[in-house]
């Protein structure tokens, strides 16, 4: 599913995808934007970083409730389901982040 797009799609991907991360989602976001912003010098602009990053997680949350309410109220798995679960706190600050920039 490759395509041209904002990177922090493929961020907030990645943090749905895997049952557990190397590193909290914050220490990555961290480490990815430290590593953006020395990669691209003075053209790195905070004030851009910011809304794409918010947005980028957004379309994640709204990609992922279909799946993710499924899980919750069908899987036979408890894992699953609590896997979700404990997504949701994260989900709800990144929609919170999200809207301002609507």
């Amino acid at each position: 599913m490759a395509a041209v797009g904002l990177a922090t799609l493929d961020l907030g991907w990645y943090f749905n995808i895997i049952h557990s991360c190397p590193a909290s989602p914050e220490l990555c976001l961290a480490r990815y934007r430290e590593h953006l912003a020395s990669l691209l010098g003075s053209r790195f602009d905070e004030r851009r970083w910011q809304p794409i990053l918010a947005l980028g997680l957004l379309t994640t949350v709204v990609r992922r409730c279909c799946p993710a309410a499924w899980v919750v109220t069908h899987d036979e798995s408890q894992i699953r389901r609590n896997n979700v679960r404990q997504k949701l706190p994260m989900w709800s600050d990144w929609v919170r982040a999200g809207v301002k920039w609507l």
